[in-house]
């Protein structure tokens, strides 16, 4: 079952990071030089639960989102960022129009939609900072009338 919230996806990723990749992570992080920053005692020494919730507390989920895919590939932990792309996904699609109706959108036979087209979602979401910034548009625009 995918998560249902960003700040779950990104606590995924980072718990399946191991030790050494976790404090390049980290140190990655208090490394960022754009504001808002993060405070080292904050994220110093802390475990992925933690430094999920200081991402978006500090960020917001989907810039959270946004910065620890940057971080990730950053570091050399390109594959975790794509599984964090495909949990997102997975997230958004469970988050559908509604779930029993539209159970069919997002399954096709014994695979969910995103293990169907991995690759082609993956190639396609490349630049997640864009498909956040639409997704948040459409968000504001639909709750705005």
């Amino acid at each position: 079952m995918p998560p249902r919230t960003i700040k779950a996806a990104i606590q995924d990723a980072l718990e399946d990071l191991p030790e050494k990749k976790l404090d390049k992570f980290r140190s990655a992080l208090l490394d960022r030089r754009e504001e808002p920053r993060v405070k080292m005692n904050s994220v110093e020494g802390k475990d992925y639960i933690t430094i999920a919730q200081v991402l978006v507390s500090t960020f917001t989920e989907p810039r959270a989102l946004r910065i620890t895919l940057e971080l990730l590939r950053e570091i050399g932990c390109s594959e975790e960022a794509e599984r964090l792309v495909l949990i997102f996904l997975r997230c958004l699609a469970a988050q559908g129009p509604s779930a029993g109706a539209s159970a069919g959108r997002y399954m096709s036979g014994d695979k969910h939609f995103v293990d169907k087209h991995r690759t082609a979602l993956i190639q396609r979401v490349s630049t997640v900072p864009s498909l956040l910034d639409e997704l948040n548009y459409s968000h504001h625009r639909k709750n705005s009338f």
